[in-house]
This record gives C-alpha cells, structure tokens and sequence, in this order.
C-alpha cells in the first residue's frame, strides 16, 4: 500500500469521525454515503471531483491538500469517468485500510483458526459446524459475513465467541479477514469461512 495515500485516508475518517462528533444530533452512525450524500448536488448517486474537494476541505476541513486529493481522485476514478459512486468510494478506502493489516505467517494462521474453533465448541457445540455458529450471527440473514460480522462474532458474548484480545489479538483478526477478502469484496459468502476453516 501507498503510505501517503493511507495516511491521507486516515485524515479523512479521523475528519469524519470529529464533524459527526460535533453535530448537534448525534447519530452514532459515522458514514461516508451519507456524509457525501449532502454534497451529491445533482442527485446522480455520483460524486464529482468538485463535489468531493468541496465536502472533503470545504466541509469537513480536513487536513488534505488539493495535490493529495487529486492523487486519490485518480485512484477513485480508476475508469476516468470524472465520477465516482458511493460504492466506488467506500470500497477505495476500505481498500486502502485492509492494505494496512497484517499478512499472518502460517503459524498465525493455525493458531488464530484453532482458537476459534476451540470456542465455537465450548459456546456451541459446534464440532466444526460454522454453519450454526453464523446462523446465529447473521441477523441479517444475507448470507455474507463482512468484517465488522466477524469481529462481532469473535468479540461478543454468546452467541458471539466471546474471546478476548488476550485469546485472539486483533492484529490477528484483521490479518484472518484479510485472507479471507483477499479480492477486496468488503464481504464473503460465509460458505468461503466455513471452507477456510475447515
């Protein structure tokens, strides 16, 4: 990964973070798609790389020059449009972060893999059946298992795993997701964890 343009993008959500901090409603719920919402002028669903300068400096003041900007325009805009969706957006800096995680050894691997099936055994009885453990997670029913899932399921009492960082470092967990999403989908069908796992 591109250091300047992961320290870029972590001025970005750090901005987001502290204008959502500071709004007079507080709604919990940081997000870009709603962010870049407002500054969606023409209702298209797409930003523009005007629209964007506007709520990235403009907006929320972040600590972005226009030459950075540009630069991450260019990633953005990969088709050379001169738009970019939400989508688009979202899936760039969720790109970018997951590039920062770590690469685990095999050993990494193994251990973080055993660990957690260890646990659904105690919590579930699972002997190996993912399938009941994310049956109980996917409260959306979807099917997928996105990152924030997976943490919730590693993380959270029963029946989430209830593993503490002591038992599974979150340096682990990120290096396991980003296995698992290794083309960047920001979901994977839980039948590719359940083979992982296995």
């Amino acid at each position: 990964p591109d250091p300047a343009l992961t320290a870029m993008a972590k001025r970005l959500h750090k901005a987001l973070v502290t204008f959502y901090k500071n709004q007079p409603i507080k709604t919990g719920n940081v997000s870009w798609a709603r962010f870049l919402a407002d500054f969606d002028t023409d209702g298209t669903g797409l930003i523009s790389f005007a629209e964007l300068d506007e709520a990235v400096r403009g907006k929320l003041r972040a600590k972005v020059s226009l030459y950075e900007l540009r630069v991450f325009w260019r990633r953005l805009d990969a088709d050379n449009s001169g738009q970019a969706s939400m989508e688009e957006f979202t899936k760039t800096m969720y790109s970018i972060e997951v590039g920062t995680w770590p690469d685990l050894k095999d050993q990494e691997v193994k251990r973080t893999v055993q660990t957690l099936s260890e646990a659904a055994e105690k919590w579930h009885r699972a002997g190996g059946n993912w399938f009941k453990v994310f049956s109980a997670i996917d409260a959306d029913g979807s099917g997928t298992l996105s990152y924030d899932e997976l943490r919730k399921c590693i993380r959270s009492t029963p029946p989430g795993l209830r593993l503490k960082e002591s038992e599974i470092s979150e340096r682990c967990v990120q290096g396991l997701w980003k296995l698992l999403d290794a083309q960047v989908d920001m979901e994977i069908p839980v039948c590719r964890f359940m083979r992982f796992m296995r």
